[in-house]
């Protein structure tokens, strides 16, 4: 790791150890690091708004950046906390694998699983992470975002053939988008991986913020139709529930 990134870990360790701040001074004293250094630490840091100069202190806390990736950590936390029992109940209803997703940049993070116990089945790998457009909670997490946010991920991302039935048209990933925001379940039809299919639904916080996925992955032959049915309520279910675990009250 290079002396730059370490001495800008340790202002920012130490800032979050202030209560009211530090001035340039103190970081420079605190860490034994030249002022001419801590100075380009600083802006760098700032311009990033992981720290944010009080003007009328004359000292340094921590900034916005920061905060959110904190919040960011803390809500993965208590996902997977109110999470567990539900993914494990929900995988002994189905006889399924499932899982909880959330968002990583322009891909979708497996944070949470239980693995089918049947044979043949999906094995998920908890840290992976998927393009949004090709698996059924990737299309949850993104069908939620903001009309401005599908758009730049739409005219951004390159939406490359996984499988030859990967969406890999925009208009028709849009129509898909518009049909789970009306409240529908999102569907993976071997899209991701050939002979594999998957059902998510989306899991709000007490905002009403959709925050991760709930999704039951399955070997496409073990799925009819009336399995579909009966996986489907299930899922819808289990995530209603989880939704009001987490806080969210319907209107």
């Amino acid at each position: 790791m290079s002396r730059a990134v370490v001495r800008a870990m340790q202002v920012l360790e130490l800032l979050g150890q202030s209560e009211d701040g530090l001035t340039h001074a103190q970081i420079s004293k605190s860490l034994n690091i030249p002022k001419s250094s801590v100075t380009a630490i600083l802006v760098d840091l700032a311009s990033g708004e992981f720290i944010f100069f009080d003007q009328s202190t004359k000292k340094y806390i921590l900034g916005s950046k920061i905060v959110s990736l904190a919040h960011n950590y803390l809500q993965g936390l208590d996902l997977i906390k109110v999470g567990e029992p539900i993914v494990k109940d929900l995988a002994k209803a189905t006889g399924e694998s499932v899982a909880i997703y959330v968002q990583s940049g322009q891909k979708a993070q497996l944070i949470y699983k239980q693995d089918s116990p049947q044979s043949v089945s999906r094995l998920l790998k908890v840290g992976a992470r998927a393009p949004m457009y090709a698996i059924a909670a990737g299309k949850v997490l993104l069908a939620y975002m903001s009309e401005e946010k599908i758009n730049t991920f739409l005219s951004t991302i390159a939406m490359k053939p996984i499988t030859p039935y990967t969406i890999t048209d925009a208009k028709k990933l849009r129509k898909e988008l518009d049909t789970i925001r009306t409240g529908a379940l999102a569907y993976n039809r071997q899209e991701f991986e050939e002979g594999v299919v998957a059902v998510a639904a989306p899991v709000r916080d007490r905002y009403g913020k959709v925050v991760a996925a709930l999704t039951v992955v399955a070997p496409s032959f073990r799925i009819d139709e009336k399995m579909q049915r009966d996986t489907d309520k299930v899922l819808a279910e289990a995530a209603i529930y989880f939704s009001k675990m987490m806080g969210f009250q319907k209107i």
